[in-house]
């Protein structure tokens, strides 16, 4: 012990040393901005710039504000040392002073006095010829210039996203930049748009913007406790061509059209859609209404998506919604001041679908080859109701409380009709099944949780959880694998119950000019309660009685003890977390009927974790991670009773089970993008290993056999599927992509190569099987807007699949993908816009057979009042050879689906937008950038 005091004695020391240090290393900064008056009002007093854009350069950060109604800007904590100062107004000369001391801990001795000059506006027989350049760095920001980016007129900033090389556009709008997810898009310097980061991205037209910085942030509480080298989130700040202090953003859509297809009584389907959508903007306050009811399955009013309406889903589909929210904001920012966000959302929908699914399955020494067939068409209908409320109390200090709510109440109605074939050499059977149900069920959820952001003390973090649901239903169903057509009443009552309550520590043990570690210790509680009851009733006989494989009554309840123990080393240079996580769960089931039975498992998991960062410029290059996952069984994988809701497919559970933990290891390159030509590229490698995963084993019988176990009789061509713990579960991927901006075609080049192999270990019958897949798969694309009236995108993928198993047949195949969209401006209002998509699988062995679809959309229209009013004709699934096609390699079986399209039909679209923005009146300073 006395050793090991006196190794540690000089550590403490020195790092205390160190937090004196880290103390000076920053000084403050202020100043003032005016306009330089004109050679001949030299003798009238300057006036003050509102909402010049300020930024202050050194080796280590780039700090960006805006000055305020007065024209003063104030920097809090500016890196010690020479910096260079920028100044920049729209229609003014940039003002730019090198070799401004900044003394520790004092900073800037006299506040900065700034005049800016009136550009010239001389452009007279000007001529200007060359190229601008799309990306650029600034100290650690990465600048992409919109005048490189060719955009369509009415476009918004998203579709200037989606051409920048190092950065991904999702469906669903979602941005990463260099594999991170943006997290947060200031305009000028301000959330204007609130929290939502793309808010910004749709409602901006990218003809107003000039420029975007991409860099990175600290978080909001690492802000507050005022913390060196803390966690960092990729923000985007947008710099426009005007500045304004609010903005409204506005959609109203209308459509009608018809069915291409009959139905079966020879009518057509009425095709509608209506829908309106209203959005305010402002630093301190959001409002947004959002409503619209169609039967052509949009869940958007915007008027790109009327565009870009892609392929048609195999779901009809007529929804029905309004929502309104309302966000507002008291004081200077989120993280200082206090928030009060609101929400009422109602949603109504009736859906109605079908699939048709193939099981082909290998002949083994247990079973022979034989074929699974089922066609199902199911429907489903009801009403949601859902209010929010949050709110975010600062009230003084360091101090934050906050409170989220929910309440939701739905009407959800059901019902479906299954049509099986289950043929082999010895048997043909067909059957059907008939299922409906109709339940009314609420959920209340609650948060509390109340944090201290002092980084010289210990801080401690509270959190308290509750979610209280119930859902009564009842439903029937009719079997018709019998003779004699049984019909099942069930009547189900299922309250849930959950809590959870969270307590955690945090200390920076020290922070020096080159490094931060800190100390974090958290435990957390959670307890769930839910009562599960069933029962099923014959009333097909003349004398009704109880089902007991369909009645059941149980109560089940879950405790969990979580303790996480953690290491953190922040530096300039790179960033070490090491994390323990202990987890305690005692599982309780009781079950009344149709026995008393009673079920005590406990499962305790021990979850280390370690990542590694390397830092380069202030961004990252490499990272590191190990983690764990543990997952425990559920109830229905631990009851022990049979489930027969598909007679030929039964299930039953094994209280045997253990938990399984998952290991995966990642190291990834998360790209740069290079400044001269556009370039990026991005590398990662994950393996994970999975022992003792819980997996399904299958027992086939040819003919009607009785289950002593269970007490069954199961009929003759089910399978029986039970769950067992297994080891040997592997998988190991690569990715490699790259992206270049090609200037000459005004597009974008992407390529990714993928390589995939999985490890899966099963049960056939009391065999294992093991089966290993290899797929790789290279993805092709061009993409961009060539020309204010030509954006052409190409897009083409193959797979390779190879699966061994070692019990049953080997399976190989290719899928083939390729799309092409073109949008097409003529005349100046004429838009044409096409949408073509290919998928064909081509199997090289005879255990599946070849598919192929195809979809085309087309819209002709009109887009007037620059982009702002269209009116067109638009159609789906011109081919009719519209269907979702997927394939799945099993153990003992291969799995074909197919769905239908629902979605060939034509609609008469007219659109409006209204988009207008008020002029800044006064300065907020905006926010301060934080290393």
């Amino acid at each position: 012990m006395n050793q090991l005091f006196r190794r540690i004695l000089p550590l403490l020391l020195l790092l205390g040393m160190g937090r004196v240090v880290a103390q000076t290393a920053y000084g403050p900064m202020s100043g003032q901005v005016f306009e330089q008056p004109a050679a001949d009002q030299i003798a009238q007093r300057p006036q003050a710039m509102v909402g010049a854009v300020v930024a202050v350069l050194s080796p280590r950060d780039t700090l960006h504000t805006t000055t305020d109604y007065m024209g003063r800007f104030y920097l809090k904590q500016v890196p010690a040392g020479y910096v260079r100062v920028e100044v920049s107004f729209l229609g003014y000369e940039t003002f730019t002073r090198d070799s401004v001391r900044i003394a520790p801990r004092y900073g800037l001795q006299r506040p900065l006095r700034v005049m800016l000059k009136t550009a010239s506006q001389e452009i007279d027989q000007v001529v200007v010829e060359g190229r601008a350049q799309l990306v650029s760095q600034r100290g650690d920001t990465l600048v992409y210039n919109a005048a490189a980016v060719r955009t369509m007129e009415g476009d918004e900033t998203i579709r200037m996203l989606e051409q920048l090389p190092g950065v991904e556009v999702s469906d669903n709008g979602s941005v990463t930049i260099q594999g991170e997810r943006l997290a947060r898009v200031y305009v000028n310097g301000r959330t204007i748009f609130g929290e939502d980061p793309t808010a910004a991205l749709n409602a901006l037209l990218a003809g107003d913007v000039m420029r975007l910085e991409v860099y990175d942030e600290a978080t909001d509480d690492e802000i507050r406790q005022n913390r060196r080298f803390a966690e960092k989130q990729k923000v985007m700040n947008i710099r426009t061509k005007r500045d304004f202090s609010s903005m409204f953003d506005g959609f109203a859509l209308g459509a009608w059209g018809l069915d291409m297809n009959r139905e079966e009584d020879g009518s057509l389907r009425h095709r509608y859609g209506i829908g309106l959508t209203a959005n305010l903007y402002s630093e301190k306050l959001q409002l947004t209404f959002d409503g619209y009811s169609n039967n052509i399955g949009r869940s958007s009013n915007r008027l790109r998506d009327v565009l870009r309406n892609r392929i048609s889903a195999g779901t009809y589909e007529e929804q029905h919604r309004a929502y309104f929210g309302l966000s507002r904001l008291w004081g200077k920012s989120r993280r200082e001041g206090q928030v009060l966000d609101v929400s009422y959302a109602y949603d109504n929908s009736y859906t109605h679908s079908g699939s048709a699914t193939v099981r082909n399955y290998f002949a083994t020494e247990a079973s022979p080859a034989r074929l699974y067939a089922d066609t199902t068409s199911s429907h489903s209908s009801g009403g949601t109701h859902t209010l929010k409320v949050y709110t975010l109390l600062h009230p003084g200090g360091k101090h934050q409380f906050s409170s989220r709510n929910e309440f939701s109440y739905s009407t959800p109605k059901s019902g479906s009709t299954q049509h099986i074939t289950n043929r082999s050499e010895a048997l043909d059977l067909r059957t059907e099944l008939f299922e409906g149900s109709s339940s009314t069920g609420y959920t209340l959820k609650n948060n509390l949780n109340y944090q201290w952001d002092n980084p010289s003390v210990v801080r401690p973090y509270m959190s308290l959880n509750s979610t209280i649901s119930r859902n009564d239903r009842i439903g029937w169903r009719i079997d018709t694998l019998t003779q004699d057509k049984r019909v099942l009443e069930t009547d189900y009552v299922g309250p849930r119950e959950s809590y959870n309550a969270e307590f955690s520590l945090q200390k920076d043990v020290f922070q020096t000019e080159g490094m931060r570690v800190e100390l974090f210790a958290s435990y957390q509680y959670d307890y769930e309660h839910s009562r599960t009851r069933q029962m099923a009733l014959n009333t097909y006989d003349p004398i009704v009685e109880i089902d007991p494989t369909n009645t059941y009554n149980y109560t089940y309840n879950y405790g969990t003890h979580s303790g996480r123990f953690a290491f953190r080393l922040n530096s300039s240079l790179f960033r070490l977390n090491a994390i323990l996580d202990v987890r305690s769960a005692k599982m309780n089931k009781d079950e009344f009927y149709p026995e008393e039975l009673q079920y005590r498992e406990k499962f305790v998991s021990w979850l280390p974790s370690l990542q590694f960062t390397l830092i380069r410029h202030g961004r990252r290059i490499n990272i590191f991670n190990y983690s764990t996952s543990a997952s425990l069984p559920s109830v229905e994988q631990l009851r022990d009773r049979i489930d027969n809701s598909n007679p030929l497919l039964l299930q039953s559970g094994n209280p045997a089970l253990k938990q399984s933990v998952r290991h995966n290891i990642t190291l990834s390159y998360p790209g740069n993008v290079n400044v001269d030509n556009g370039r990026n590229f991005t590398a990662s490698v994950t393996a994970s290993i999975h022992p003792d995963q819980i997996t399904q084993r299958s027992y086939y019988y040819e003919q009607d056999t009785y289950l002593e176990k269970w007490d069954y009789m199961a009929p003759a061509g089910s399978t029986l599927y039970t769950y067992e713990n297994i080891s040997g579960t592997f998988s190991l991927s690569g990715d490699l992509s790259f992206s270049q901006r090609i200037a000459p075609l005004k597009s974008t080049f992407r390529a990714s190569l993928r390589y995939a192999y999985n490890q899966r270990p099963t049960y056939i019958e009391d065999r294992k099987n093991l089966s290993r897949q290899q797929q790789p798969t290279l993805s092709l694309s061009l993409g961009g807007t060539q020309s204010k009236n030509l954006r052409l995108s190409l897009h083409a993928s193959t797979s390779y699949s190879d699966v061994e198993n070692t019990i049953g047949t080997d399976t190989r195949y290719l899928h083939q993908n390729a799309s092409a969209m073109a949008e097409i401006r003529c005349l100046k209002v004429l838009q044409i816009y096409l949408n073509y998509n290919l998928a064909h699988c081509h199997y090289l062995t005879d255990t599946g057979t070849d598919t192929t679809s195809q979809m085309l959309n087309a819209m002709v229209g009109c887009m007037l009042a620059k982009g702002r009013v269209l009116v067109g004709v638009a159609a789906y699934d011109l081919l009719n050879r519209g269907s979702n096609y997927t394939t799945t390699t099993y153990a003992d079986y291969e799995m074909q689906r197919w769905q239908p399209s629902y979605g060939r039909y034509f609609t008469l679209n007219v659109g409006v937008r209204l988009n207008k923005a008020s002029q800044r009146e006064f300065g907020s300073g905006g926010p301060q950038r934080r290393r």
